[in-house]
């Protein structure tokens, strides 16, 4: 049962293993190409877009700078000029024909898409070419509010300003000029007709003109939102980054509306084309059905096909499993021969061969404990020679004191210690105490050799006497320093071992005011040695600590030898 188990989910991984890697990049490409072919879309529509905007400001401030040149040529008519300085019985009826003659020869054939109006300052004097709006009659206060009471510096210079409104005829006024005559105004009103028959493009969904300073808007296609922005829900995102994107001529892409702007040239004004994307979201829905229809058919298929994969796989490599499995009952049994020769067969007959060849290692298995067993006894025999030593050593100590020679006591006392340590005892490492009692025992046999010629200090500090060390990691530098300085000269020979903590290692130096060792020598020693306590001592070193130990050793040209340890301080 529980290798049934095994066995389904091991197809189970494998099916869905074969599942993902055939559907998931299936699945990520057909959404990568819907989001591409979007973007794709959206960039060509925003470049028509762009174009579309380019062509309609440019066909809006030249139909505009018609209009600002009537409202030049008008202010400038000598009549109109005087229209407010005459006497009123001068302005007879001959002198109205004259002015009316004066303005309609300045409109042209344009008097269907615009209306001239004279203004006096104090509201009692006007003049129009069509009906006078009321909100242009300034003998009433409040009508001083509107475009009169911009602030204007540049009296010769004609101002626009956008601030759409229905006449009294029921016409839609988009936009005026005004311009300042001693005392009154001439002011200018394009009908939208004009602006709309100028600029409008059916590339947009709705088209905008906007005047940023005084936040007002004028719609081509839906007259009931013209005034000011809060009226336009495309605008209401608008703050001061989104203000100086449009006044750059940036597109702006808010959710799926997508707003492209046009400055109107030699004007304050903005135009800006609107496109919902929806609409080509809705026209790639057909092509997304086909694709998921597509998709559908697809991963149909891929199941189908992993399945039948997942079996052709997942059945002899189970065979091999529920086979190997039996190997803790002794060696598995071998597997039918397989026709197959791909990599699946190849594992058949490779785990067959190596049934054969691990019942050819359980019988040389057997050989070798017979042949352990021997080796074992034997070790046990060898086991007599140490303490045949240590009886040996003893006698010799008894024998000693027996006869009142307190050298050889000495001698064979420290000997054991160093052959006791050397052998025997349990673990890698010691307590500092221990190896400095070591060194203690070795340089005591050693006094007996070579006398008041050498001489040991030991500056240890009491509480690093149970830091451990490696065992034996000391004696081999002290026996180099004592055998190599005291052999080769008469000179006494004075040793340092010392021990402190630094930061989170400690530290211990031997020190010895012996010859030295040459620089050439010293780097062969350390680098390339053939002593077999210092290459010890490294290799140990090494393989305990790796790089959170050290061990150096240097020789100052004035003679003497300093081996310095860094031992990690750990808990």
């Amino acid at each position: 049962m529980r290798r049934r188990e095994k066995r389904q989910a091991y197809f189970t991984r494998l099916l869905i293993s074969f599942f993902l890697v055939g559907i998931l990049p299936l699945a990520a490409a057909s959404i990568s190409f819907y989001a591409s072919s979007l973007r794709a879309i959206l960039r060509a529509n925003s470049q028509r877009g762009r174009d579309a905007a380019a062509i309609a400001a440019s066909a809006l401030a030249d139909q505009l700078d018609i209009y600002r040149h009537i409202a030049y040529s008008v202010s400038k008519l000598p009549i109109v000029l005087d229209a407010f300085s005459l006497e009123e019985k001068a302005r007879d009826s001959a002198w109205l024909k004259e002015l009316y003659q004066s303005l309609y020869a300045e409109i042209g054939g344009h008097l269907y898409e615009t209306s001239v109006h004279i203004l006096g300052s104090g509201g009692q004097i006007s003049y129009s070419t069509h009906q006078l709006p009321h909100r242009y009659d300034l003998s009433y206060y409040e009508n001083m509010e509107g475009i009169f009471s911009e602030s204007r510096p540049n009296p010769d210079r004609t101002y626009l300003y956008l601030d759409p409104f229905l006449s009294e005829r029921g016409e839609r006024v988009a936009c005026s000029f005004l311009r300042d005559i001693p005392g009154g105004y001439v002011v200018v009103d394009v009908l939208a007709s004009a602006l709309i028959s100028a600029g409008a493009q059916p590339v947009f969904d709705s088209m905008i003109l906007i005047d940023q300073e005084r936040l007002k808007a004028f719609d081509f296609f839906r007259p009931e939102r013209d005034g000011t922005f809060d009226h336009f829900p495309e605008l209401t995102f608008m703050g001061e980054a989104e203000r100086s994107m449009i006044a750059e001529g940036k597109t702006i892409m808010e959710g799926s509306l997508l707003v492209i702007p046009r400055a109107v040239a030699d004007t304050s004004l903005v135009l800006l084309g609107t496109v919902h994307s929806d609409q080509y979201r809705l026209a790639l829905k057909p092509l997304w059905e086909i694709g998921l229809w597509i998709l559908l058919v697809l991963i149909v298929t891929v199941v189908l096909t992993a399945w039948r994969i997942s079996r052709q796989i997942g059945t002899p490599v189970h065979a091999v499993v529920a086979a190997m499995e039996l190997i803790t009952e002794g060696v598995p049994p071998k597997l039918p021969e397989t026709k197959r020769h791909d990599e699946l067969g190849l594992l058949v007959t490779s785990y067959n061969r190596m049934v054969e060849r691990l019942d050819e290692l359980v019988e040389r298995t057997r050989e070798e404990e017979r042949a352990l067993q021997a080796a074992e006894r034997k070790a046990l025999q060898a086991q007599i020679n140490p303490h045949f030593l240590y009886n040996t050593l003893g006698t010799i100590k008894s024998i000693a004191k027996l006869r009142g020679v307190p050298e050889i006591v000495d001698i064979t006392t420290g000997l054991g210690r160093l052959f006791r340590a050397a052998v025997g005892g349990d673990g890698a490492f010691v307590p500092l105490r221990e190896s400095i009692d070591i060194l203690k025992s070795y340089i005591a046999i050693q006094h007996y050799r070579f006398g008041e010629r050498l001489y040991a200090r030991f500056l240890i500090p009491e509480e690093l006497a149970d830091f451990s060390v490696p065992r034996l990691i000391l004696q081999p530098i002290v026996e180099n320093a004592v055998v190599h300085a005291l052999d080769s000269s008469l000179k006494p020979l004075e040793l340092t071992i010392c021990a402190r903590k630094a930061a989170d290692h400690v530290i211990i130096t031997i020190r010895d005011d012996g010859p030295g060792i040459e620089p050439g020598r010293l780097r062969q020693v350390i680098e390339e040695s053939d002593r077999v306590g210092i290459a010890n001592v490294r290799r140990r070193m090494e393989l305990l600590y790796q790089n959170r130990g050290g061990f150096s050793i240097e020789s100052p040209p004035d003679g003497g030898t300093l081996v310095t340890f860094l031992f990690p301080l750990e808990e």
